[in-house]
C-alpha cells in the first residue's frame, strides 16, 4: 500500500492552527480563573472587613453599656 505524499507546509499550518487554538483555550481559562480569583479576593476582603467592623462595634457598645 502506498501512502500519499503529504505536503509539509499543510502539516505545519495545521500544527500552527492547533497550537493557536490551544493558546486561545488557555487564554480563555486564564481569564476565567483570574476573574473568579479576583471575585474571591474581593469577597474575602469584604467579609474580613465586615467581621472586623462587627467586632469593633460589639466591643464599642460593650464599653458604653
Amino acid at each position: 500500500m502506498v501512502l500519499p505524499q503529504q505536503n509539509p507546509l499543510s502539516l505545519s499550518a495545521i500544527f500552527f492552527l492547533l497550537e493557536d487554538t490551544d493558546f486561545q483555550f488557555l487564554q480563555h481559562w486564564i481569564k476565567v480563573c483570574s476573574f473568579w480569583y479576583l471575585v474571591l479576593v474581593v469577597y474575602n476582603t469584604v467579609l474580613c472587613c465586615s467581621l472586623y467592623y462587627f467586632l469593633y462595634l460589639q466591643k464599642h457598645f460593650q464599653l458604653y453599656n
